[in-house]
């Protein structure tokens, strides 16, 4: 299985409004047509963290974002993993794992069950649920940042068959995972 994941370094990026970094991940996934990579995993920071000043409400901008991520994914052949604020009504949202298949279709959504308190002052809610989602490489976890400081968490992914999980981030926590 071969799995591309973007770096998106914050220098040139805070300041941009969602819709252009959509319009960066769009390119950046048709860059990578001449590798044919199964999967292509986007950073929580691509659609979540940064991006300011967007005119489309939370629902106009996930509906457009999965149109465009779901035509990525058919015209690749590749699934795609991306981040998203999910809306969730009154100014509430989630951040939400979309994984999408090679079809373009919605595979799995994981909404990130352990929030920053900074997320959660903002509007952002918990999710609920942990993800496994049956691949052709065999079960993938889904889990999202913070997360990763919650044992639990993880030995409840091993219990629900995952083979391998996918991380995205917006920090560095990966030290957590030699602990």
């Amino acid at each position: 299985m071969k799995i591309v994941t973007i770096g998106i370094n914050e220098r040139g990026y805070i300041g941009r409004t969602q819709t252009e970094m959509l319009d960066i991940c769009v390119k950046k996934c048709a860059s990578l047509r001449s590798q044919n990579p199964d999967m292509i995993v986007f950073p929580e920071i691509a659609f979540v963290m940064y991006p300011q000043n967007e005119p489309l409400s939370y629902g106009e901008f996930y509906e457009m974002a999965l149109e465009r991520m779901n035509a990525c994914a058919a015209e690749m052949s590749s699934y795609i993993i991306f981040n998203i604020y999910e809306p969730a009504g009154d100014d509430k949202r989630y951040i939400a794992n979309i994984v999408l298949d090679k079809n373009g279709n919605i595979a799995a959504k994981y909404r990130k069950m352990y929030p920053t308190e900074g997320e959660m002052a903002s509007g952002v809610l918990p999710g609920t649920e942990l993800c496994v989602v049956d691949t052709e490489f065999g079960k993938i976890g889904i889990a999202t940042c913070f997360d990763i400081g919650f044992r639990p968490f993880w030995q409840k992914l091993r219990d629900l068959g995952a083979q391998a999980v996918i991380w995205t981030s917006a920090y560095d926590g990966g030290k957590l995972l030699d602990a």
